[in-house]
């Protein structure tokens, strides 16, 4: 289910619609749509950095809206308007970022923007869930911004021994 009421930007004079996007387990998450005045049938996702509000996006949003794309913000579960009023009941992560918050995203496309171009601009962790979703192979093109690489040959030697000695030895150490 998909609900959504009517918002103005004050400041950019836009139309926009905040949206509820229902997840797999029931809960829900809150994002944002930026409908262009004309569209050029290219829709654009914005997967968000760790714990980064939606509204930090606005600015690209409202940039690539007058450009005739529609884009949909989001908060992740735990985050922002997304985040439920007992927070220590929350059980988000990031896998259930990828696995949910991102798929709920991808459906809201995939329901009501069936025939556009599909666009995801992943900024760090938004990014990285994208392996996460059985959905982004029905995405036509992605953008990653700031993502980490995490193939550890790309790594330099002492950055891998680094990695090794703090995740190989240390962690398993310290965390049992």
């Amino acid at each position: 289910m998909i609900r959504s009421f009517f918002l103005k930007l004050p400041f950019q004079m836009l139309d926009m619609k905040v949206v509820i996007l229902e997840l797999k387990d029931g809960s829900q998450i809150s994002g944002s749509l930026f409908l262009p005045k004309e569209s050029v049938s290219k829709f654009v996702i914005i997967n968000s950095a760790t714990g980064v509000r939606q509204q930090m996006y606005y600015g690209i949003a409202e940039y690539l809206a007058k450009k005739g794309i529609t884009v949909l913000t989001y908060d992740y579960s735990g985050i922002g308007a997304s985040k439920p009023s007992n927070l220590k009941r929350c059980r988000a992560t990031m896998r259930s970022w990828g696995t949910q918050d991102y798929e709920a995203a991808c459906e809201f496309i995939l329901k009501k923007f069936p025939q556009y171009e599909r666009i995801v601009f992943g900024h760090s962790v938004g990014a990285l869930i994208v392996g996460m979703s059985r959905y982004s192979s029905e995405m036509d093109d992605f953008i990653f911004i700031a993502t980490q690489n995490p193939y550890y040959r790309y790594l330099s030697f002492k950055t891998q021994i680094l990695g090794w000695i703090g995740f190989g030895v240390l962690q398993p150490l310290l965390s049992s």
